[in-house]
Order: C-alpha cells, then sequence, then structure tokens
C-alpha cells in the first residue's frame, strides 16, 4: 500500500520471492499518489528466490523522491500462467534507526472496507503519537475513500486513483489531541487495503488493516513488566481488539485468556462492551496479580506468554498487539503484529 524514496525522512526497501517451483517473470507497476504510472520488469527470476527493492537505489525510480505504492504482478516465465510470489516491506529511516515493517498483500484479500483496530491523535505521556494510514486503491477505477474514527470524526470522502495510495492522519477530521480509539476505512463499491502507522514518541509501528475477523484470535507475543519497565530492560504489550462484526457485544461477552510458557492459565480479563467498528483495551496488567506484573518472564531468564481473544460464537474480532520498550523521558519503541485468527 505505500512506498517512499526520500520522503518523510524515509525510503522502502521491500523483497518479493517466486514461491513458485519454477521461475516467474515480475512486472512492477508504481503509481504515484496523482496515479502517475513507472512499470519495471524482472524476467527470469528462479523458483525460491527473492528479488530485493532498494527504493533508494532502484534505475526504475529515476525522480529525486517518491510517494505512492506499488503492485507486483508474476507469471511463469515466457508464460500467461499466474505465478506465486510473496512480499514484504521496510521503510527505513535515512538519518536515524526507526523502521516500519509490513507484509504485502494479495488482492484476493482485499474488500470495500477496512478495519483498523488503532487509532490515535498526540496519545502518550507527551502527547506525541499519532496514527497514519495509507490506503491503496485495488482496482483499475477511480474511487472515493473515506476514514470514519469511533468517535465519530469523519475524514473524506477523497478520490484516488486506481491502485495509487491516499495518506490520513490521526489528528485530521477534528481528532482532539490525547484521541484513543478506532477506525473503518471505506471505499464508495471498489477494492482496498491499508497499512496502519504510528509515528512519534520513539513509535515506528506497523500493521496490515483487516478484511475480516474471527470470535476467537491468538497472540503468540505476549510481555508485561511492572518492576523493570522503567529501567528498559523488558517489554509491555498493549493489545486492541475492535469489534468489527454487524452486532454490539455487551460487556463480560469477550475475555482475554492470558497463559504462561507451559500453557498454564495465569489470568482471564473481561473486557468492557464492544460496539459495532469501536474497540476494547487489554494487558495482563489489568489482572492485577502477583503472576501478571511480570508476566512472560521466569526467575532462571527464559520468557514466553501468550493469550487468546474469545468472542461470542459468530462475531468479528480484529486484534493488534503493539509490543513496546521504554526509551526513557516518557518515549517509548515498539512494533505491532496482527492477531491470529483460530479457525
Amino acid at each position: 500500500p505505500t512506498v517512499l524514496k526520500d520522503m518523510f525522512k524515509f525510503d522502502s526497501v521491500f523483497s518479493v520471492q517466486n514461491v513458485d517451483s519454477v521461475a516467474a517473470d515480475l512486472e512492477f507497476t508504481f503509481k504515484t499518489t496523482a496515479g502517475d504510472e513507472i512499470i519495471y520488469t524482472v524476467e527470469d527470476l528462479p523458483a525460491y528466490s527473492s528479488y530485493l527493492v532498494d527504493m533508494g537505489t532502484t534505475p526504475a525510480i529515476t525522480t529525486p523522491t517518491f510517494n505512492g505504492s506499488v503492485v507486483v504482478d508474476a507469471v511463469q516465465a515466457n508464460t500467461s500462467t499466474p505465478g506465486a510470489i510473496v512480499a514484504t516491506s521496510m521503510e527505513l529511516e535515512i538519518a536515524g534507526n526507526n523502521a516500519y515493517a509490513f507484509n504485502g498483500v494479495p488482492t484476493t484479500e482485499t474488500s470495500d472496507t477496512i478495519y483498523m483496530p488503532s487509532a490515535v491523535c498526540k496519545f502518550g505521556p507527551n502527547n506525541e503519537s499519532t496514527s497514519a494510514y495509507a490506503v491503496q486503491n485495488t482496482t483499475d477505477d477511480s474511487i472515493d475513500v473515506t476514514v470514519t474514527y469511533s468517535n465519530g470524526n469523519v475524514d473524506g470522502p477523497y478520490e484516488v486513483p486506481a491502485f495509487s495510495k491516499r495518506s490520513f492522519d490521526g489528528c485530521q477530521a477534528g481528532n482532539p489531541v490525547g484521541f484513543l480509539g478506532s477506525a473503518i476505512v471505506t471505499s464508495d463499491g471498489g477494492d482496498i487495503h491499508a497499512v496502519g502507522k504510528v509515528y512519534g514518541g520513539g513509535l515506528y509501528p506497523a500493521h496490515l488493516g483487516f478484511t475480516g475477523g474471527s470470535d476467537t484470535v491468538a497472540l503468540p507475543l505476549v510481555r508485561w513488566t511492572e518492576a523493570n519497565w522503567f529501567n528498559g530492560s523488558r517489554q509491555r504489550s498493549y493489545i486492541a481488539v475492535q469489534n468489527i462484526g454487524s452486532a454490539n457485544i455487551a460487556a463480560g461477552d469477550v475475555v482475554v485468556k492470558y497463559y504462561d510458557k507451559d500453557g498454564v492459565l495465569v489470568g482471564t480479563h473481561a473486557l468492557d462492551a464492544i460496539e459495532v467498528g469501536k474497540k476494547a483495551n487489554t494487558h495482563p496488567g489489568y489482572l492485577d496479580t502477583a503472576a501478571s506484573d511480570e508476566f512472560g518472564y521466569y526467575g532462571d531468564g527464559s520468557t514466553g506468554g501468550g493469550a487468546v481473544v474469545e468472542g461470542p460464537s459468530g462475531s468479528e474480532l480484529a486484534v493488534v498487539v503493539r509490543v513496546q520498550t521504554y526509551l526513557g523521558g516518557g518515549d517509548s519503541a515498539g512494533e505491532d503484529y496482527e492477531g491470529i485468527p483460530v479457525e
């Protein structure tokens, strides 16, 4: 959904792997936010090998800066038979140590509605952290895209050319300083996808938006510390649970079960009511027990702990986990991951 060259102090570096058993021909279609198109091809990429694109050095982009998106198509070499590829991207700070990371999205996993469990405007101890969404039109025609925040504020609609992107800032649409919520991204009929980021306060996490959810979601990496947070030696996991189904969920009907490294249930957190499109927050600290104070950390120096989010049968939940390390002065570093549906 987003690629950058010397924009916002970042360069994108992304890798495409041919996961087919035969060689592949690749076509990269770079699109600016205005819809201008640049096409670059790679022929005979061997089976299971990868092709790296560094936006800072690639010959495909001759302009000094680039702000847009990319579509990668693959066919089996010298044929019209569709190939099989996967991709992952990082955005690297040009003059610093920060980075965003997220995976590419198959066009089969797009929708006219994308759910974003995390939305903030100048949130945190120093009012520095703000969310940003890069929303890509994945159709052949221009469409209008709108972001509706959980507090009712609306940003859009904006026209987005075919396969181009539009960026949305969490402090737009009148969101106040300190806003903490969620969002829904919609189009006027064409399919879209999105990546969500947070910038400011030391945080540079990223996660993909959700096209669907599950009533049971697994979270394989969860940590929490009380005594060792401010010295930066241990991490905390903050969990956002968004209701993306068609019905409100009553208080207590979504529970989060926290398990230690041996599968022993440490405790269960029953969440508040969650209206459609809105979210609830959780972390092991809500358990408020001695066992949860240093959740996922053990006296022998080992680590390990996770959680399972369980909603009513047939409900649809989208979950994002933000794993953070305290940097000092109120700032934290961190990264996001998407919860994994349990079918």
